[in-house]
């Protein structure tokens, strides 16, 4: 299992480690280096980043498990499909948690006032639940019905997704009189232990009905 675990990590880890090391400073530069107010906004169009390092992950290694025929190898190795499957769902969950502490991590150095902490830090719990579901419905479907009939599906919403926050901005927003803050407001009042609970709940029921699929319709 170990050796499963390691072997899915490299994609995940590139994605994780580009948005951390280069992206994330570039986007947030002018944060570190000037005094100027705090604008809880920023996070409405950080969190997006989620889908694009789990679901691009995914959609990156399933591509490249398809085309080298990874499980028709797999399937030679003293290794269950059970074992294949909760690997993976494994590095996605540790992938969603790192992401979710280095988030929160960095307020930190945001100095960010008290009354936007909370609010904040429930609108990347609910996001990282939201991941954590898409996520496993994304496996769910890649293992029942094969990576080549669902790549186009999975690569479109992953897109998105990840892209979500510019027409909510340029276009919804302007049309329908509502600001930023409008969405990000609510989720204060949000119970971060039973979003939590009810995320992992379900993710673990997907990774459940995963392994119960007939590992012979893998490629």
């Amino acid at each position: 299992m170990l050796r499963l675990i390691q072997k899915n990590s490299f994609t995940f880890f590139a994605y994780l480690t580009g948005y951390m090391f280069f992206i994330f400073p570039l986007m947030n530069f002018t944060r570190y280096t000037t005094d100027e107010p705090f604008d809880p906004t920023y996070i409405f169009y950080q969190t997006p980043f989620i889908f694009w390092i789990v679901l691009g992950a995914i959609w990156t290694q399933e591509n490249l498990e398809s085309k080298i025929k990874g499980y028709s190898f797999l399937r030679t190795l003293p290794i269950t499909f059970g074992e294949i499957v909760v690997s993976k769902f494994i590095v996605a969950f540790l992938t969603i948690v790192v992401y979710e502490v280095f988030q929160t991590a960095t307020l930190s150095l945001f100095s960010t006032p008290a009354e936007y902490m909370t609010m904040i830090r429930s609108y990347l719990v609910l996001y990282g639940g939201l991941c954590l579901i898409i996520s496993g419905l994304f496996y769910l479907s890649i293992f029942k019905f094969g990576f080549l009939r669902m790549s186009k599906f999975v690569f479109i919403l992953w897109i998105l997704l990840f892209i979500s926050p510019l027409p909510i901005r340029e276009f919804l927003a302007p049309k329908f009189n509502f600001e930023i803050m409008d969405i990000i407001r609510p989720t204060a009042s949000l119970n971060w232990v039973l979003v939590a609970v009810v995320s992992l709940t379900l993710y673990l029921g997907l990774m459940q009905a995963t392994k119960k699929l007939n590992p012979s319709s893998v490629g």
